[in-house]
């Protein structure tokens, strides 16, 4: 299991983050039995793009 993704830490849903090639992240979170990736991030934008992506 990747780490928590602080800045999506105030979310209702648990993030993870794993970094991919230094950089991409690939953010998703595990419910049940499945794990859905909610995005394959670029860690050279702004983090606050992030936030605003995953509602």
């Amino acid at each position: 299991m990747a780490p928590v993704e602080q800045s999506l830490s105030d979310k209702p849903i648990l993030f993870r983050a794993l970094v991919v090639m230094s950089r991409y992240k690939v953010v998703y979170y595990i419910e049940e039995e499945f794990i859905t990736i909610a995005d394959i991030w670029d860690c050279r934008q702004d983090p606050d793009i992030l936030r605003e992506k995953i509602k």
